[in-house]
This record gives C-alpha cells, structure tokens and sequence, in this order.
C-alpha cells in the first residue's frame, strides 16, 4: 500500500467519524504518529497528497540509463557492479558501485548465480559415444590431443545481472576432484 493510499483510507475513515484507536486498529501496519499527522492535515486544511519534488533528484539521465541497460543487458561477463560503473565512467558517466546495483534493480535487474546446464545434449553425448566405440581400437601412438579442459574445483560464485524476464543460464562443468 503506497504512502498516499494510506493517508486516502486515515481520511475516509475519520471523514466517517471513527476515532483515531479504531483506525489505529484497522490498520495495524500504519503508526499512530501517521494517523495523528494525517487528521492534523486534514483539520488544518491541508492536502494529504505525495508532495512533487521530494527527495534527492536522479544523478543518471534518461540516456545514461539506457546505455548502463544497453552494458548489463549485452555483456553477462559484467557481472559485478563495479565493473559496469568501470566501465561507465570510461564513458564519462561516474556513478558508485553501489548506485549501480540501485539503478539495476530499478530497471527490473537481478543479480544471479547462472543456472547449470549440460555442456552437451543427449544427441551429441550418443553421437560422440558411438564415436569412440567405432575408434576403440585404432591405433593412437601418432595422435596428440589439443583440447583444453576447465575444471571448476568449487562452487560457482560468479553472479550476473540479468533482466526480470530473463534466466541467467551458462554451461557449468560439474567435476569433483578425488
């Protein structure tokens, strides 16, 4: 319940006559010092409505945001708040670390572990089994392997800021070392 709407139901209710403990009781999320400044308002003639102007303006403007939207949406690998302000202010855009992750999730961010999935599918783990069972008994005394495995020895910690309708989905190879 917004601000304005609470100070909307304080009125109707003490428009309506009921006491202020009676309200107090039928709203118990709402203090009794707001009751009492509302029926102060109301009594003095003054407007209950959210004052305009309020509050310390937005440091970035309109098009500073879209391009801190434009660099979390497109880079995943940017995954901490102070890279994306890093990398801001090489565009001479200086924000903290901190008002990043608040402007992030203003947009409708999340900062997220990836989801695991596979590295490969059904179709390619059959494909490279039948593969290996085709070439068990070549002879591999001239071959050399070139490929380059990653483990990862501990869990992943690396989180992503990823939009609300989004999943932050990247391949992360399960290995455990013995």
């Amino acid at each position: 319940m917004s601000q304005f709407e609470v100070r909307r139901d304080i009125s109707a209710l003490y428009r309506a006559g009921i006491p202020t403990r009676e309200i107090l009781r039928r709203l118990p999320a709402v203090s009794l010092s707001t009751i009492w400044r509302t029926i102060r308002r109301i009594k003095d003639q003054q407007p209950i409505e959210h004052r305009r102007g309020a509050g310390r303006p937005f440091k970035l403007s309109e098009e500073d945001m879209g391009r801190l939207r434009e660099i979390a949406s497109q880079d995943q690998l940017a995954t901490s708040a102070s890279r994306i302000s890093a990398e801001l202010s090489d565009e001479a855009i200086h924000i903290s670390t901190r008002s990043t992750r608040r402007y992030l999730r203003r947009m409708g961010f999340r900062n997220l572990l990836p989801r695991k999935v596979p590295l490969l599918s059904d179709n390619q783990i059959a494909r490279r089994l039948e593969w290996c069972q085709h070439h068990r008994h070549d002879s591999w005394s001239n071959t050399v392997f070139t490929d380059e495995s990653t483990f990862q020895l501990y869990r992943n910690s690396v989180r992503v800021w990823v939009p609300v309708d989004r999943d932050p989905v990247s391949p992360a190879p399960s290995c455990s070392v013995h």
